[in-house]
């Protein structure tokens, strides 16, 4: 006789069960994931409820046939840090790699930055490395290692991490590496070529750590299950779609389990409807949202972030954003704001009865959007009750009496509701929008399937914002995941790295390639194969297409041409001339998919009311309740209806009906709904909209910042991210910026109303327009500034779009126009002023192309910097195109108030700080002597300030001038930084704000003055000073470390990490960006890859943070040897003075750069020299640490 079939998804708040009884029949169950005192496991709970099993027998005698089961067990583990005891080995000279990271700061604006706290518990580094090519460089001692793994093991460590330079491509000394901690007793290996295929090392050394962390706890919990299950039974979701049995799971494979289900149902659904066009996965559970996209029957898989470190395995493609029924609604300085706290599943909402917060679910309920008699019984103490409205209701009056206290307004528990709903919707709205376009895909286009026990009451509301106008709802949609658990196959799923040149010589390989594959499937079903192809030196984007197998001349071709529409489809232009790179070979295979029927109609408990009250945003209504049915008529909105574990709510102008299979569907039917926000007009600010218009015009700036990354060219913005976009008012005041590169975002203002000072006052429609100049607005010459018009269907200005980048090359005396050696502007490359290259929507590339040849110094490659003035314009277009949207959606009136209702706000918020503040003064000097000094007067009354640089010195004669709009940058950074509340940097900073420059200084140079140090050495000691002068923090490493090198064929720039400053109750990170920047470092591999050079040591640099009560962080040090004679050229700081400490705390150590020829000692560098080398040379940086806060006592 057939057994009991279970589809399980363990989620964080929630476990959802589908059962099916050996008779056929279906059972759907949700339990909270965690119910204290009730029960020890919700999976083992909710086997046992759905068989009526008694308690006293075991589980495993029950005739039980399969488990398939998703769960956040390992992501949990990972999220709160209870994974096992770990030991890294790594190549020798890289054993901070995962400590460092990419060296950018998580929160751009916040001065106490999280410390790192390392998964692994040892680390040692590896002696033996290979090359890009690999080809062996040094052997492998494993006799050296013998004695560091016995340690370890008699320390408890017996999880083992190994990850190795290129191993990817020679895997040999990885695998010797294995086979001696087999040998030695390790009881869990995780070695990084076998488990992920990235071509990046931070990405596979970070899923070789995260796979030995987890995985033990994994193998703990799964056992656990078995034991009591029965062996044999339990089948796992793994994050790329497959199920495995629950002993090939690894910790690294498994944390997106469960969203993976949800993706999988969607692929089902999508391939049921037979669409080839676009759905959009929307999975709203109790803590965060899943968004996931189905393209023509198929889902994407990529690689993401976990916890802060880059996971290099190719999961199924899901966003999250931390919006779900549990989100906490809060009032915060003058915003509602929901999340990104969660109430979760203890205590859970106000509503559960054990005293929780006001939640998402809570607005829901008291609105009348979900009905306690739809929703079993499980809450409250006892773990029996019902939600409790009643209780939804007081902590809603509560804030609503909170937001009263502080502006004098009324707000009901209603309104207070309803503008949490609003902003929850336009939040998972933003991220649908954002996962969707990044894909070149338009959402409103695209068909929205509801599911997750929350997303039922946000349908419509999303729908809405994304302009969509055919949504779904699944019979099974509050169960969804584990219904798409239960239908996912077994297989496989690789991508094998390639990284070579597409010619017939390598598809006949790829072919034998496959060929061996094939062999080992057996009787699994073959899916088609892909390639990952991407232009040779045109970044690290790549395109999947697939491929037939073949390799005759026909296919390559047929490849080019797919990669060249590809490509076209994308960017909107042809491809440039250049070879195409394999990045990998694409084989899946799959076997044994679940067949779980849909039996539609099933309603909720009995008792439901015919109608009942709902709130329509102006005031209380009642609308009809539909209990669900194995038909139905359509029913218009607004309405409830209600299927087991699924409360729907139809917004009016919404048409719900249902297919033969029982799919619900949804239709606008092109009636507006009343929006309270916007019923409401926008003369007068209001805590929700403010927090609706400051998400979206920062979503707006983000979005451009998407579009430039994705399709620039050059390492310096596709990796290193070194660009800023944001949104300007008509008369160039900044709105809103994305959190990019603060040296850009507080000086472009006066590039674009320099701009508009040569244009008349005003653009016309269709114009764009270019820049570089450091005395209107620049920062130096590389900075490359695209202003853009956007104007309304009568050719009105509305806004403003600015994207600022900085190029490889603009000409100048060195590669890379990052000279040490510059004494006037033109030395350090082309200056392009304020000049019209777009007119009526026409690019002029004649004459964009003459901007950058013009000059003594032209730029090295000219092609590749029009090309990245067309990615600036590609993001300055996105983001007109969201601001006209915008201004459809929420009329013109309301979305111009709220640009001066965003600025007076801010403004209104750092007026309240700086009354809590006191100035102070402060003089630092660099390393030339020069001094920066700084007196900053706080009238407390008014709230405002007075920064004062009179007494810095005058104008210098080489190059670490610093444009005045750097200075401005600069202080607006540190005053965002001290308001510490998640607002854009825009202009409502500048309004409490004197500033005053002394004239032909340090810091406000007149033309023809070198200033490209300015803005990256001199902006630094700038923000340090004002820091101590106000006293919240010490001394940071107060340089960039600005590293170029490169010939008249190539170029590359860095900046590199130090210490940041400790301060009042915070130590200094180490190994962070600082400041004025935020660039990513170059991954070590793709380094290695791209250009002819050795990264031999990237660590930190121990003890270099000054000591205090609170200690500085720590800088690095970078060792990098050139295999072909390079110009070199350093440009730094702080060499020849110290990152002072603060309230008694002691100073960082200085920075060192280092240059040792071949044959020669090493010598030291200036702060600021440039070189012509030979191969075999080798240059080092130390960068300095942070200074100290507080006696050392």
């Amino acid at each position: 006789m057939a057994g009991w079939r279970f589809a399980i998804d363990r989620g964080g708040t929630f476990t959802d069960l589908l059962a099916a009884a050996p008779d056929g029949r279906l059972q759907r169950l949700k339990l909270l994931s965690q119910s204290p005192g009730h029960y020890d496991d919700a999976v083992l709970e909710g086997m046992a409820r759905a068989m009526h099993w008694p308690a006293d027998r075991p589980l495993h005698e029950a005739p039980i046939d399969s488990v398939r089961l998703g769960t956040t067990v390992a992501t949990n583990a990972l999220l709160e840090r209870r994974g096992a005891r770990v030991g890294l080995l790594l190549t020798e000279g890289l054993e901070d790699l995962l400590l460092i990271g990419d060296q950018s700061r998580a929160q751009l604006f916040s001065l106490r930055q999280p410390r790192q706290y390392p998964l692994q518990s040892a680390v040692t580094g590896v002696r033996g490395r290979f090359d890009a090519q690999g080809v062996e460089l040094t052997r492998l001692d494993l006799d050296a290692l013998r004695p560091t793994l016995r340690d370890w093991l008699d320390q408890g460590i017996e999880s083992l991490a190994i990850s190795l330079l290129h191993a990817w491509r020679n895997p040999a000394h990885e695998l010797a590496l294995a086979e001696l901690a087999l040998e030695l007793g390790f009881r869990q290996i995780s070695v990084g070529h076998r488990l992920s295929s990235a071509t990046r090392y931070l990405d596979r050394s970070a899923t070789a750590l995260i796979d030995a962390y987890l995985s033990p706890v994994l193998r703990r919990y799964t056992a656990r299950l078995e034991a009591a299950i029965g062996p044999g039974r339990l089948l796992l979701m793994r994050s790329d779609g497959a199920l495995v049995p629950a002993a090939e799971l690894g910790g690294a494979a498994a944390v997106l389990s469960g969203p993976a289900g949800g993706v999988a149902a969607c692929r089902a659904l999508a391939e049921s409807a037979q669409s080839q066009g676009t759905l959009i996965g929307f999975d709203m559970g109790g803590t965060s949202t899943d968004v996931c996209v189905i393209r023509a029957g198929q889902a994407a898989r990529s690689c993401r972030e976990v916890a802060g470190l880059p996971l290099g395995l190719p999961m199924l493609e899901v966003h999250t954003v931390a919006a779900g029924g549990g989100s906490i609604i809060d009032f915060v300085d003058g915003q509602l704001v929901v999340g990104p706290a969660s109430a979760g599943a203890d205590p859970g909402p106000a509503c559960y009865g054990r005293g929780g917060p006001a939640t998402i679910t809570d607005a829901n309920l008291l609105l009348g959007r979900l009905l306690p008699e739809a929703v079993p019984p499980v809450f409250g103490p006892a773990a029996n009750a019902m939600l409790d409205r009643s209780a939804s209701e007081r902590v809603l009056a509560a804030l609503g009496q909170q937001m009263r206290d502080a502006d004098g307004q009324a707000y009901s528990a209603e309104r207070v509701a309803l503008g949490a709903l609003a902003l929850a919707d336009q939040g998972m709205a933003q991220a649908v929008h954002g996962l969707t376009t990044a894909r070149g895909l338009d959402p409103s286009k695209a068909v929205l399937n509801g599911f997750g026990g929350a997303a039922a009451q946000h349908l419509c509301g999303v729908a809405e914002q994304l302009g969509v106008r055919e949504l779904l709802l699944h019979p099974y949609a509050g169960v969804l995941s584990a219904w798409g658990i239960g239908l996912s196959a077994a297989g496989e799923y690789l991508e094998l790295p390639v990284e070579r040149v597409l010619d017939r010589g390598l598809l006949r390989n790829l072919q034998q390639q496959r060929g061996a594959w094939l062999l080992q499937q057996q009787s699994r079903e073959i899916l088609p194969a892909a390639l990952r192809l991407r232009l040779d030196g045109g970044g690290e984007l790549d395109f999947l297409l697939p491929w037939s197998g073949g390799e005759d001349a026909a296919e390559l071709e047929a490849l080019r041409m797919a990669f060249a529409a590809a490509f076209a489809a994308h960017f909107g232009h042809a491809p440039p001339a250049s070879a195409l790179i394999v990045a990998a070979l694409v084989l899946e295979s799959r076997e044994g998919q679940g067949d779980w029927p849909v039996q539609a109609g099933e309603a909720a408990a009995a008792g439901l009311p015919e109608r009942a009250r709902w709130h329509d945003g102006c005031q209380w209504q009642t609308l009809p309740v539909h209990a669900a049915a194995p038909s139905v008529r359509a029913i218009d909105g607004p309405a409830l209806w209600v299927q087991s574990l699924t409360t729907l709510y139809v917004a009016p102008g919404w048409r719900l009906s249902q297919d033969e299979a029982g799919l619900l569907r949804l239709s606008h039917q092109g009636v507006a709904a009343v929006r309270p926000s916007e019923a409401a007009g926008g003369h007068i600010a209001d805590p929700v909209r403010l927090s609706l218009y400051h998400h979206r015009f920062m979503h707006l700036a983000e979005q451009m910042g998407e579009v430039l990354q994705r399709s620039a060219r050059s390492v310096n913005i596709r990796e290193r991210l070194d660009y800023s976009c944001a949104l300007f008012d008509p008369a160039g005041q900044l709105i809103a910026n994305a959190p990019h590169m603060p040296v850009h975002l507080g000086s472009m203002g006066e590039s674009v109303r320099a701009v508009l000072n040569s244009a008349g006052g005003t653009l016309a429609a269709g114009e764009s327009w270019i820049l570089n100049d450091p005395y209107r607005g620049g920062t130096h010459l590389p900075d490359i500034t695209v202003v853009s018009a956007c104007t309304d269907a009568d050719g009105q200005l509305r806004a403003l779009l600015a994207s600022r980048a900085h190029h490889a090359d603009v000409g100048g005396i060195s590669p890379g126009s990052m000279p040490a050696g510059s004494r006037c502007i033109a030395d350090e490359g082309v200056l392009i002023p304020p000049t019209r290259i777009v007119e009526g929507g026409v690019l002029d590339r004649i004459r964009l192309r003459q901007l950058f040849e013009a000059g003594d110094w032209p730029a090295r490659d000219p092609d590749l910097n029009v090309g990245e003035v067309e990615a600036q314009l590609a993001a300055n277009r996105r983001g007109a195109q969201l601001y006209l949207r915008l201004l459809d959606e929420h009329g013109g009136a309301e979305v111009q108030a709220y640009l001066a209702h965003v600025l007076d706000h801010t403004e209104g918020l750092l007026r309240s700080r700086l009354r809590q503040l006191h100035g102070g003064q402060v003089t630092l000097r660099n390393d030339q002597g020069a001094q920066v000094a700084v007196q900053v007067s706080i009238d407390a009354e008014q709230g405002e300030v007075t920064v004062d640089f009179n007494g810095s010195s005058a104008q210098l004669a080489d190059n670490y001038n610093a444009p005045a709009a750097v200075v401005r940058a600069a202080v607006l950074y540190v005053l965002r930084c001290l308001l510490d509340h998640p607002v854009p940097l825009n202009e409502g900073f500048a309004r409490p704000l004197t500033l005053r420059l002394p004239e032909s200084s340090l810091l406000s140079p007149t033309p023809p003055a070198a200033v490209v140090a300015g803005n990256v050495e001199t902006s630094q000691l700038i923000t340090d000073a004002l820091l101590l002068a106000f006293g919240v923090q010490a001394g940071s490493q107060g340089t960039m470390n600005n590293l170029s090198f490169g010939t008249a064929q190539w170029q590359y720039y860095e900046t590199i990490a130090g210490g940041a400053g400790a301060g009042p109750g915070f130590a200094g990170c180490s190994g962070r960006q600082t400041h004025m920047t935020n660039s990513r470092i170059t991954d070590a591999e793709v380094l290695e890859r791209r250009f002819p050079l050795r990264l031999e040591h990237f660590g930190l640099r121990r003890g270099s943070g000054g000591r205090g009560r609170y200690a500085g962080g720590d800088g690095v040090i970078r060792r990098i040897r050139f295999l072909e004679g390079v110009s070199l050229s350093v440009l730094a700081g702080r060499r020849m003075t110290a990152p002072p400490g603060l309230a008694g705390g002691e100073a960082g150590q200085r920075g060192e750069s280092r240059l040792q020829l071949p044959g020669a000692e090493p010598q030291t560098l200036a702060y600021a020299e440039q070189r012509s080398v030979p191969a075999d040379s080798v240059v080092e940086i130390r960068t300095p640490g942070g200074g100290g806060y507080g006696d050392v006592g």
